[in-house]
């Protein structure tokens, strides 16, 4: 392929993530953040449409410590005697002390088991949020997305780094926790979390959602479950307690995957974990404290 049809190509691909781009002065040298004004969402919906218009992954490494040098991900997720012993110890310990109570929006085939590899879209209260799901759910196998500086602390990360948790680069345009996130959802047919606030809200407070879920839902086409936590959690203090709604899948887009839809269909993601945690409150206003 020459230059200018690769050029050509990338021009097409500008106009269907981002329409309202000019794009009759795109040359080679034209930079995307600072001429077109790029944000990292379109970057990454750039990144890939370029992987499947070219037939190419763009590959990444993280750097879990500094004695190991960088490393990409599916080296690190082997099942080691290590993960048997701390996901075992955590699911005890969550067991113990915040007895979990689940609530469902609608009655489930089996409690405590969803019925196929999903995609939970869970509230952010804290670092239990993942231990406290993951053991909820722990005969479908969860995989944590957690910010990748998270695992190069020294007792947490060694915690995320044996408990199936998925690093994601939130300040780079880095595909691989997509691509993991797909190959754990329809290879290895088990569930992936992710926490689409990416920080710790307030009780009962939302901040607004970032597209990723919507992304990485649109791309890896896997059923949805919300998850409302009603936090915070506290180690020895009320039981910790969840809503579940039932799965369903984004509306399909009609004018292919770019921004102003992700946009949409995060707006509609937002609403309905509110409306989760809303049911939530009625179902257990009846209660003057929690139990």
């Amino acid at each position: 392929m020459e230059r200018k049809d690769v050029l050509e190509g990338l021009k097409e691909i500008l106009k269907l993530i981002k329409p309202s781009l000019d794009l009759s002065t795109v040359n080679d040298d034209t930079q995307l953040i600072s001429d077109l004004g790029l944000d990292s969402l379109t970057i990454l919906l750039l990144s890939l449409a370029i992987e499947n218009k070219f037939k190419f992954k763009f590959e990444g490494t993280l750097k879990f410590n500094g004695g190991r040098g960088h490393r990409p991900y599916h080296q690190e997720r082997g099942m080691k005697i290590t993960t048997y012993i701390v996901e075992g110890l955590t699911a005890f310990l969550v067991r113990t002390l915040l007895r979990p109570k689940v609530y469902y929006l609608e009655p489930p085939k089996r409690r405590g088991r969803l019925d196929a590899p999903s995609l939970l879209i869970i509230n952010h209260t804290g670092h239990l949020d993942g231990p406290v799901v993951t053991t909820v759910f722990r005969k479908n196998r969860i995989h944590n997305l957690a910010a990748k500086d998270r695992f190069e602390q020294r007792g947490f990360g060694f915690f995320l780094r044996n408990t199936r948790c998925i690093p994601i680069d939130r300040q780079n345009a880095d595909l691989s926790w997509i691509h993991e996130s797909i190959k754990v959802i329809q290879q290895d047919k088990e569930c992936v979390a992710i926490f689409p606030e990416g920080r710790h809200g307030e009780s009962r407070k939302q901040l607004p959602f970032h597209p990723g879920a919507a992304m990485l839902a649109a791309v890896s086409n896997a059923p949805l479950v919300m998850v409302y936590i009603d936090g915070p959690i506290k180690v020895l203090g009320p039981r910790v307690r969840l809503m579940v709604s039932p799965s369903f899948h984004l509306d399909p887009p009609t004018n292919g995957m770019n921004s102003d839809y992700l946009n949409e269909q995060t707006e509609m993601l937002q609403r309905k974990m509110k409306d989760l945690m809303n049911e939530f409150i009625s179902r257990t206003s009846c209660s003057s404290s929690r139990p």
